[in-house]
């Protein structure tokens, strides 16, 4: 079961979470810059809220942008050189890990806006879509093609939450489609382009 497989996952699994729960920090040191900036600029200045909002989440995107590129691209010659063999499947599974950043970083860059505005409960709900969507995709990616597609369905667990937020996003005026619009069709041919280049890495892996 995707449980078992879960319960035998190797030490390069421990690295890719170190990773991860670093990414999820710089996040959350940046939440205690944003929200205080975004609550005084809703009070005093709304009608400037959404072009301030705009340059922050470009500066955001931007810089997760340039790191996730950096891990897709170098992300299996990073982990060779920091790490022995016994770690070369982390190479692989980072660089399809960051592709889930390219497009969840969109609907991350709204959360401290919402906060701003009171809007706390939304955020609520899109962490149970997230808790649901993120399972379904373990549990599904489990079945197919074991470890390696928990890994798979974790790689695009912000592109599907992304459309549900965008949603919610539009009903409330917050939701900029001038930004969002363009990463995606950026980040489309990128993640095609990444995966077409780790099919042998994932297959060698199912192998062993």
């Amino acid at each position: 079961s995707w449980r078992m497989e879960l319960s035998n996952c190797t030490p390069q699994d421990g690295l890719v979470n170190q990773v991860i729960f670093v990414c999820i920090l710089i996040m959350k040191l940046g939440d205690k810059v944003l929200f205080p900036s975004y609550s005084e600029i809703s009070r005093e200045r709304p009608e400037e809220l959404r072009s301030v909002l705009r340059k922050t989440r470009l500066g955001l995107i931007g810089a997760a942008w340039g790191a996730s590129l950096f891990l897709i691209v170098f992300g299996d010659k990073l982990i060779g050189l920091l790490y022995d063999d016994r770690y070369k499947a982390a190479g692989w599974m980072l660089q399809l890990l960051s592709i889930d950043t390219l497009v969840g970083i969109l609907a991350l860059t709204y959360d401290n806006v919402l906060l701003a505005l009171g809007k706390s409960f939304l955020i609520t709900i899109f962490l149970i879509f997230q808790i649901a969507i993120q399972t379904c995709a373990m549990i599904f990616g489990s079945q197919l093609a074991g470890q390696q597609g928990v890994i798979l369905g974790l790689s695009f667990l912000g592109w599907m939450l992304y459309p549900l937020k965008a949603i919610f996003l539009r009903r409330i005026s917050i939701w900029q489609p001038e930004v969002d619009i363009p990463v995606i069709l950026v980040a489309i041919p990128v993640a095609s382009i990444c995966l077409y280049r780790l099919i042998p890495a994932i297959r060698i892996a199912q192998l062993r």
